[in-house]
């Protein structure tokens, strides 16, 4: 209807010029050519706006994020005394922050200031040695919440985490396998129990967050070389207390940064998850090549001498 318009509009004004058929043809494609354009332009326009408006919205999330002010801000957040406020807690924590970064930065922050890790359950778990053996006769672990003692193992730490990601809005899944470092040797890896970290889902991309490792070896309460089970309870039932200092947040600890949003490939080299998929890579590796093993046989005959030497042990 605008075209039909415009050229007979144009027609009226000059109706000798048109009288030539050639120039009237020419006249009106000059006007399709100039409606042509002008949607173009329009076109072209609407898809500048957009994108303009696309950037303006994504830009908090693709500016530099402090750790620093954030690892703060978790240190100065109220203290909880009461485990079943949790969700208040996290609410606090995340309210100035709206990526899924920031908000899964803050509640490692607040573990790494707040957890200790429960090293007589550990040492209950996998300690052999001959000073132990009477321990871990006499141990039943005792159940307990870690927001009420502030301290577990990686199992607890990662549950936490996964709660308080959840409460958060943030998709975060445990993920359990096995871990290892340079000096790993293969039987201490063979009789090592099972480690738990997790994933978080960053921008809809699945990252790796291990909170246990992230804690270190910050310790404030050591319990390596607590001996006997009542004693250890009576820690238990002094760290449930209210007004126990261990629900103050611990001074000068420092979030480990490299077990924060691991890159990949780093992560496959020291954590081996059970289930392949959490592997995060497209290429899959087996056990024997996260073991360093030319191939499988050679994984099998160490699996050999390792029984081999715990029977003549036995012996």
């Amino acid at each position: 209807m605008l075209l039909f318009k415009t050229y007979k509009s144009s027609f009226v004004k000059d109706r000798k010029y048109y009288r030539d058929p050639k120039k009237k043809k020419q006249e009106f494609f000059k006007i399709i050519f100039l409606v042509f354009l002008k949607k173009k332009l329009y076109l072209i326009f609407m898809k500048i706006l957009f994108l303009t408006l696309l950037l303006l919205y994504q830009l908090p999330a693709w500016a530099k994020i402090d750790y620093n002010k954030i690892d703060q801000y978790a240190y100065e957040a109220p203290v909880l005394k009461d485990a079943h406020k949790l969700s208040q807690l996290v609410r606090h924590l995340v309210r100035p922050y709206k990526t899924d970064e920031e908000k899964a930065r803050v509640i490692l922050a607040w573990i790494v200031h707040n957890i200790d890790y429960d090293e007589y359950k550990l040492n209950a778990l996998t300690d052999s040695l001959d000073r132990t053996k009477k321990r871990n006769k006499e141990l039943v672990i005792t159940q307990n919440d870690i927001l009420e003692t502030r301290m577990g193992v990686c199992e607890d730490i990662a549950t936490l985490y996964q709660q308080m990601g959840n409460l958060a809005g943030l998709d975060v899944v445990l993920i359990r396998g096995k871990t290892k470092d340079e000096n790993t040797t293969f039987a201490e890896f063979e009789n090592s129990v099972d480690h738990v970290w997790n994933a978080v889902k960053i921008d809809r991309e699945w990252e790796y967050v291990d909170p246990t490792w992230a804690i270190g070896g910050q310790q404030i309460n050591q319990l390596g070389d607590v001996e006997k089970k009542r004693e250890y309870e009576k820690i238990i039932r002094q760290r449930e207390r209210r007004n126990s200092d261990v629900k103050q947040p611990r001074e000068g600890r420092i979030v480990n940064n490299e077990w924060f949003l691991t890159n990949k490939d780093d992560m496959i080299k020291t954590h081996f998850p059970f289930n392949e998929k959490w592997q995060l890579q497209k290429k899959k590796i087996t056990i024997e090549e996260f073991l360093n093993f030319a191939d499988k046989k050679e994984y099998q005959k160490a699996h050999r001498e390792l029984r081999m030497k715990r029977k003549e042990k036995i012996k």
